[in-house]
């Protein structure tokens, strides 16, 4: 049987305007690479860091739309969550996290757009401490400015 996921589109199309506005911004703020992925088996929104020279030192953080087929129960098409990500090149996590994840509550039904709604407003309204932690994890990283590469 061919999955369906036509309710799982409607939740990103509905929702995802405001998360694309606020990285957007983000990126903008804090000297990223803003980019969208719509093709792989998850939809999101993304911001790259990568040293300028050395482009192999670098981190993205992104936030997707995932559904619990891949992540749990083999079950496509029928409920997802919302997963917020930041992962050094490599794999190493940086950050990692999925309302109500480890509980009975992780996976909101496609129907249910309210709850997707509130978690990601819940993820979105911590973007003050997302700001902050893309700073720390460049700084760990030694990932510079333009401006300071000019000074260098």
């Amino acid at each position: 049987m061919k999955t369906n996921w036509s309710k799982y589109k409607k939740v990103w199309q509905t929702l995802s305007p405001e998360a694309k506005k606020d990285f957007k911004q983000l990126a903008k703020e804090t000297n990223g690479n803003y980019w969208e992925d719509n093709t792989g088996d998850d939809y999101s929104v993304n911001i790259t860091y990568r040293k300028q020279l050395e482009p192999t030192i670098g981190f993205d953080v992104s936030l997707k739309l995932i559904d619990s087929g891949d992540a749990d129960d083999g079950e496509y098409g029928i409920h997802g969550n919302w997963l917020f990500d930041i992962v050094e090149f490599g794999g190493r996590i940086i950050s990692s996290y999925a309302p109500n994840n480890y509980t009975n509550d992780v996976w909101v039904d496609y129907d249910d757009i309210k709850d997707f709604e509130s978690r990601l407003k819940y993820i979105l309204g911590g973007i003050g401490e997302i700001y902050r932690k893309i700073e720390e994890t460049k700084a760990k990283l030694k990932i510079f400015h333009q401006k300071e590469l000019a000074r260098l």
